[in-house]
C-alpha cells in the first residue's frame, strides 16, 4: 500500500503514476503461501492489463523447479511488456 499511495495519490499530494489505476491480486496469506502463488499471481496481473507488477516477497529453502516456476512466469510478463519489480533485503 506504502507503494500504491506514492505512485498513485490523487488527493492533496499527487503521486509519480497519478491518475494510474491500481490491480491488487492477492497471493500469500499471513500464514505464507507458494511460489506457484506468487507465479499465478503475476499471471493473473499479465492478463488483467498490468504494465507494472509490484512484490514484496521473501522465502527460504526454494527448490530450483520452483525458481524455474517463478523465473517463467516473470519471462512471460516481460515477453508481454509487463515489468516485474521485487522489494530487496526480505529474508530469503
Amino acid at each position: 500500500t506504502h507503494v500504491a499511495g506514492t505512485l498513485c495519490a490523487n488527493g492533496w499530494l499527487q503521486g509519480a503514476a497519478y491518475g494510474g489505476k491500481l490491480l491488487d491480486i492477492k497471493t500469500l496469506t499471513s500464514a505464507g503461501g507458494t511460489i506457484a502463488n506468487v507465479a499465478n499471481g503475476i499471471a493473473l496481473a499479465v492478463s488483467n492489463g498490468a504494465h507494472v507488477v509490484n512484490m514484496s516477497v521473501g522465502a527460504s529453502g526454494v527448490s530450483q523447479n520452483e525458481i524455474n516456476v517463478l523465473t517463467r512466469a516473470i519471462q512471460n510478463a516481460w515477453n508481454a511488456g509487463v515489468i516485474c519489480v521485487s522489494a530487496s533485503g526480505n529474508s530469503g
